[in-house]
């Protein structure tokens, strides 16, 4: 009996080591965690690329390498660029609103529709203060996100170098996580199966179309003349998450600001941009290619989790939030082969 006491408090002893050193560690690594995400985030949606460079070379660091410089030269080196444009843009902003310069757009608005509109009883709206906040957020975010350039330069170089050996490594790493997890080999296989496939999905599918809509949103803006495209195309990529709204949450009230302010060219440009490159070519043909390939996550669920992530956990939460998300989907889709042994729907 006392053999059994004593074995008993080993256990406990051990079990509690254990949470003391997990909650070490991750103490320890808590100020480098957006390294880890990222390094997390881009290894997963660049692993076809790897496996593809892998077998074409034969060689798992060279592959690994490769791939992370051209993340580099494709992801990195663009994204610093518009981050860039995005914080000055938002910061002349916020400064003219700051200096007292007040703008009405409503009363432009108002103006253009009742000249065409006639029936129409409008209210006045000054979105003065509405865009003030925004900016104001904005601009106090991002640079406290980007302000320290030492800071930056590590975080980039570790999300690299965690990038490049979760690649080279990152089969033995699965399998040493695997023989730790309670479960059994063909269960934490599928675990990590679908939190790859949920991770297309949330950040390599949704995410990726809201950036390219974001992209193309700039692109249509500066070409049709609306002042500070860049600014106004990070909205467009929180807009075009939102189900059903989208892009046009951005590109109506643009398109009605070149029509109220003269610009026939640029307001009937905008507009067949938008019916083409966004709603055509983006949410029609690249989407269903892109978003259909990994699991199925409803787009309202993939907001909130980047509004959650953000609010948790600052701007890195936009990668946070939709991580913790596909992991919940990823435990979801297994929770029947671990109570019943199959999965019920497939009527095995």
């Amino acid at each position: 009996m006392e053999l059994k006491d004593s074995k008993q408090f080993e256990n406990y002893f051990l079990v509690a080591l254990l949470l003391l050193a997990g909650a070490l560690v991750i103490y320890t690594f808590l100020p480098y965690v957006s390294a880890i995400v990222f390094a997390i985030t881009f290894a997963v949606i660049f692993s076809p690329l790897y496996r593809y460079l892998r077998k074409l070379l034969h060689y798992d660091w060279l592959s690994a390498f490769i791939t992370v410089i051209l993340v580099v030269l494709i992801v990195l080196i663009p994204f610093g660029f518009l981050v860039t444009r995005i914080l000055t843009q938002a910061t002349h902003l916020y400064s003219w609103f700051a200096g007292g310069n007040e703008v009405r757009l409503g009363d432009i608005v108002n103006n253009f529709l009742r000249q065409h509109f006639v029936n129409l009883n409008l209210p006045q709206v000054d979105i003065t203060t509405y865009v003030s906040a925004a900016l104001g957020w904005v601009v106090q975010n991002l640079w406290s996100f980007v302000g320290g350039i030492a800071r930056v330069a590590l975080t980039i170089f570790l999300s690299l170098f965690g990038m490049f050996y979760i690649l080279k490594d990152g089969g033995e790493l699965q399998k040493k996580i695997s023989s730790l997890v309670p479960l059994q080999q063909q269960y934490s296989k599928r675990v990590f199966d679908q939190m790859e496939r949920a991770i297309y999905s949330v950040i390599g599918g949704s995410i990726m179309i809201a950036l390219i809509h974001g992209v193309e949103v700039i692109i249509g803006f500066w070409i049709f003349g609306i002042p500070n495209a860049a600014f106004w195309g990070s909205f467009a990529v929180l807009s075009a998450i939102i189900p059903t709204v989208g892009t046009s949450l951005v590109n109506i009230p643009a398109i009605i600001y070149l029509f109220a302010t003269g610009n026939i060219v640029g307001g009937t440009g905008l507009l067949i941009w938008w019916i083409i490159i966004s709603i055509t070519c983006v949410d029609n043909l690249l989407s269903p290619q892109i978003v259909h390939r990994g699991m199925k996550v409803h787009p309202f669920l993939i907001l909130l989790s980047i509004l959650g992530g953000i609010s948790a956990f600052g701007l890195i939460g936009f990668l946070i939030g939709p991580l913790v998300l596909a992991f919940f989907f990823a435990l979801i889709d297994i929770y029947p082969l671990l109570i019943y042994g199959h999965n019920p729907e497939a009527g095995n």
